[in-house]
């Protein structure tokens, strides 16, 4: 009974968390904007088939990754390349610098 209890919480939790990864649908990218002091440095992005929850998206300056999604936004911006993004769409993880929901990048592709 033990197991079916575990196995019960690790599917709600799994499902709780891969709810908060929203795609978007393939689209281009409208605008571009980095920000030199706000956010310690935020690159913030829109593409023109907003989804359903993340209206922009964000990249903090301090990720990982973000030199690399960096230039993946910019160059597919000016090759005017289709893209699709996973981003996290939780409020804790929305741009504090917007009033529209702009959720975190988790993934970036160039589907082009």
């Amino acid at each position: 009974m033990k197991l079916f209890f575990v196995v019960l919480s690790l599917t709600f939790s799994l499902q709780a968390f891969s709810n908060e990864v929203e795609p978007s649908n393939v689209s281009v990218i409208e605008q571009v904007q980095a920000y030199s002091y706000y956010g310690g440095g935020d690159l913030i992005f829109l593409i023109a088939d907003k989804a359903a929850i993340c209206k922009g998206y964000w990249v903090p300056k301090d990720a990982p990754g973000a030199t690399n999604v960096t230039a993946m936004v910019i160059a597919a911006q000016k090759s005017k390349s289709k893209v699709k993004v996973y981003a996290n769409s939780s409020s804790e993880k929305r741009w504090t610098g917007s009033g529209t929901h702009f959720c975190l990048v988790d993934t970036f592709f160039d589907v082009n």
